[in-house]
């Protein structure tokens, strides 16, 4: 008797398995990952139309919201395969002093070609150097991300680039506000051909050790809308 398998992806053969049109919103997530460092604060997965918004993530050993799970590699195929990922947002969420254990993450980390969807208006700051053989960054857009718009974000007091692209597909990047160590490129492009990346409109700013960071000014007006929305924020107080 010989087996029959469809030749089709598991979330093509049955698209009504992807998590769809879900909010993650107004949440405080800190220290995660205790005993587990991979653990992440917000784990999207394979998901469409999901909203990640007004959260603040802080204090994590790894990455703080990591977004999909399917991989592209060049050498295999010349354009990323499709997945259910599309129009996933995440926007106004304020993190911080995240890849505190591992390295090779970021604040934002994603995945795999999600077309229609945004990383906008969040505000990182403090992702060190680690121990490991890669560098974290305040958002690393792993391989094949494509289809997002990446825009007005400010990422300061990151110890690597902001933004690293590894086997990345098309993807705008415009009107952030990306603070750069000295001799730090602001974007890493591992495997990734640069014409690709679309950058427009973006402050960069260098920043001297020796001198106060000139981002910060930028950094307080963004966080006057990202992360918890004042009524959630009273509570905290509280």
């Amino acid at each position: 008797m010989q087996a029959c398998f469809s030749r089709k992806p598991w979330w093509d053969a049955a698209p009504e398995q992807p998590a769809k049109d879900n909010l993650v919103s107004n949440n405080l997530i800190e220290h995660c990952g205790r005993e587990l460092f991979g653990a992440v604060g917000v784990w999207v997965g394979l998901a469409a139309g999901t909203n990640v918004s007004d959260n603040e993530i802080r204090a994590l050993p790894y990455t703080g919201v990591s977004v999909a799970w399917m991989w592209w590699n060049p050498q295999s195929r010349p354009e990323p395969r499709k997945t259910p990922c599309r129009e996933n947002v995440v926007s106004n969420n304020h993190i911080h002093h995240v890849m505190q254990v591992l390295s090779d993450g970021g604040a934002i980390y994603t995945l795999g070609l999600q077309p229609e969807s945004f990383l906008r208006g969040n505000v990182i700051h403090d992702v060190p150097v680690n121990a490991g053989r890669a560098e974290s960054n305040g958002m690393f857009l792993d391989q094949g991300t494509g289809g997002f718009v990446i825009e007005e974000n400010v990422i300061y007091n990151v110890d690597r680039s902001p933004l690293r692209f590894h086997k990345g597909w098309k993807n705008l990047v415009r009107k952030n506000v990306l603070a750069v160590p000295q001799g730090v490129p602001t974007v890493r492009y591992n495997d990734t051909k640069e014409d690709r990346i679309e950058l427009k409109d973006n402050t960069i700013v260098e920043v001297k050790a020796s001198e106060p960071n000139p981002v910060e000014k930028a950094a307080r007006k963004a966080l006057e809308r990202a992360g918890l929305q004042a009524p959630y924020r009273q509570k905290l107080t509280e």
